[in-house]
């Protein structure tokens, strides 16, 4: 800082002095935030044409998958994986994929698919979906236990009504019934709009019919 007695001309003396030692990293500072302004701008217009991209190959998969054509379908969920692993639209074509699969009885692929989400997906959201249709899919295959691990882990929010829901299912068919009752009780108390409360309270009502 400049001491407030100098003359005007030691002043100039003194800034010219500071200028003629810094000068060079002001310089340089300089060029480096123009760079990283820069740079910033450039990575942001790149990770909008990436998601773009990213979600035009979705698009075009799930019109694959309504017409039936699961080559192609699964020709572009691989392009998706290995381009845009990181994309959620990645992880939403996984999910897609899974369901052809599933449709196709491949249970093998479908399993994969979800997999896939679980272990990879950035967005919790999507992974808690995987895990809860792979539950599904180890059930159809009367793997109970595998489907009871996968249930296992504890979560908040919105899907509790569902995992709880799924948790009754899977009790159900393990036939402990009062771990089924509680499982669907849970479901009915929390404040998920993502269940059907009439469905659970017939599975609670179909427990005890099994029970008598």
């Amino acid at each position: 800082m400049l001491d407030d007695f100098l003359s005007e001309q030691e002043q100039i003396d003194r800034v010219r002095g500071w200028l003629r030692s810094n000068i060079l990293p002001i310089i340089g500072g300089v060029v480096l935030g123009l760079g990283v302004l820069f740079g910033w701008e450039r990575f942001d217009n790149y990770k909008a044409d990436q998601s773009i991209e990213a979600s035009t190959l979705y698009q075009e998969l799930s019109l694959y998958v309504l017409s039936d054509n699961d080559a192609e379908a699964i020709s572009i969920f691989e392009q998706l994986r290995d381009t845009y692993g990181s994309s959620p639209y990645t992880d939403q074509a996984a999910l897609l994929v899974a369901v052809m699969y599933l449709n196709n009885q491949n249970y093998r692929g479908s399993i994969d698919s979800l997999e896939y989400v679980i272990d990879n997906a950035s967005d919790e959201y999507l992974s808690i979906i995987a895990r809860f249709r792979l539950a599904r899919v180890f059930m159809e295959q009367g793997q109970f236990e595998d489907a009871e691990a996968l249930l296992d882990e504890e979560i908040s929010g919105e899907l509790v009504g569902r995992l709880n829901e799924l948790r009754g299912d899977v009790y159900s068919a393990l036939n402990n019934i009062e771990a089924a009752r509680f499982a669907y009780t849970e479901a009915l108390a929390s404040d998920s709009q993502l269940i059907n409360r009439s469905l659970i309270q017939m599975k609670m009502n179909d427990l005890d019919i099994n029970i008598n």
